[in-house]
């Protein structure tokens, strides 16, 4: 399972780069001449025609002709064209479907994820490792690239939302070589809008996906987070397992948040960690003091201000989100971050501090597009 859970990371990969390259249309009069032409390229197309034949009907369709729509749809479901053909010829249905064909591409990809979890759960299932390969490879591309341009015509998100949660749930099982699919899934749950507990429930769920080591969560998830996701968070911390082997991810979510009701069960866990290692006990450390500085907001403002370093990820980008997220005036951030700019040191992590401060206050709209004018966000968009 693993082997072809990595060919499809592989697979995904070399077909997220080729996907870049040039691809002017080919002279078609209009979209359904472009679909004539690709229903015909067949399982041995070649990469660069599938292109073509997707900008082309990507120029010419119209965002009303559900006919298109749905020959793109029976290009993406026909097992007989080349699995690349499948790909984008999905993608380009969600980009030229409206309100009225977006519920078109779903029953397909409703039809695509139901033959995976089958062969996923019967051995014998006809043809299972080529479902498996092929379908987990629609899914993930439609989950990068093709979701999230349906939201807005779809009223009901809960399956989206379903399948957002479950590719982050099997992207844990490879957090390095799928981490790209993992953030995009992420991002497309919380995107999606659901009732407070379906969100709270896929949310917990993807916080807890990997406790193995990876050490990481959604920032985005964890933000949007209601009580019920919370509570669920605090029982799994004060579950009574050792330190050693303690829910990271459940502590690290309710630190980010503040949570104070943890501070008892992480006290606890500090005065039991003697014989952990000093990076271990520094962790533990400032798990407690995310959540100290955030009682009152004030405390965020003054450590955004200063120079001081804390060791263990605590960039000043987390204190000045969240310090919004309380309600701090954001006049006030901003002079906060200015008065850190003043006094940074020019050091390497001074300036990946400052690119930190810079890029989240631009987001925010807490700094002006002349603030920090030394410090250069390279791959940063103006906004428009």
């Amino acid at each position: 399972m693993r082997k072809t859970a990595l060919a499809i990371i592989a697979l995904f990969a070399l077909g997220s780069l080729t996907a870049s390259a040039s691809a002017q249309p080919p002279g078609y009069s209009s979209a359904g001449e472009a679909l004539d032409n690709w229903e015909g390229l067949g399982q041995n197309a070649a990469y660069h025609n599938v292109l073509t034949h997707a900008e082309a009907v990507r120029t010419l369709a119209s965002k009303d002709d559900q006919s298109v729509v749905s020959r793109l749809v029976r290009i993406a479901e026909n097992k007989a064209q080349e699995l690349d053909s499948r790909k984008h010829a999905a993608l380009v249905a969600t980009q030229v479907a409206d309100a009225a064909s977006a519920e078109t591409v779903v029953a397909w990809v409703k039809d695509t994820w139901t033959e995976l979890t089958q062969a996923e759960a019967n051995t014998d299932f006809a043809d299972r490792e080529t479902v498996l390969r092929d379908n987990r490879y629609l899914i993930n591309s439609f989950i990068m690239k093709g979701a999230k341009n349906l939201l807005d015509d779809l009223q009901d998100h809960t399956f989206i939302a379903t399948l957002a949660k479950e590719t982050s749930l099997w992207a844990c099982v490879f957090p390095g070589d799928a981490r790209r699919l993992k953030s995009e899934a992420d991002r497309l749950l919380a995107r999606c809008k659901v009732p407070e507990a379906f969100r709270d429930e896929a949310i917990v769920q993807v916080l807890l996906c990997d406790d193995r080591g990876s050490h990481e969560f959604a920032e985005i998830l964890v933000e949007l987070l209601g009580e019920r996701g919370r509570d669920k968070l605090v029982e799994v911390v004060r579950s009574g397992v050792p330190w050693g082997d303690r829910p990271y991810t459940a502590e690290a979510a309710l630190t980010y948040l503040g949570d104070e009701r943890i501070l008892p069960d992480l006290r606890a866990l500090q005065a039991a960690m003697s014989d952990a290692s000093e990076a271990k006990r520094a962790q533990m450390l400032n798990f407690i003091w995310r959540i100290e500085v955030q009682h009152p907001p004030q405390k965020l403002l003054d450590y955004i201000a200063s120079t001081e370093r804390r060791g263990y990820r605590v960039p000043r980008s987390w204190a000045v989100r969240r310090a919004v997220r309380l309600g701090v005036e954001p006049a006030r951030v901003r002079e906060a971050i200015l008065t850190h700019e003043r006094n940074a040191p020019s050091t390497k992590m001074g300036r990946v501090q400052l690119i930190g401060l810079k890029r989240v206050g631009l987001e925010l709209d807490i700094l002006h597009e002349n603030d920090l004018p030394d410090v250069v966000l390279r791959d940063r968009r103006p906004k428009p």
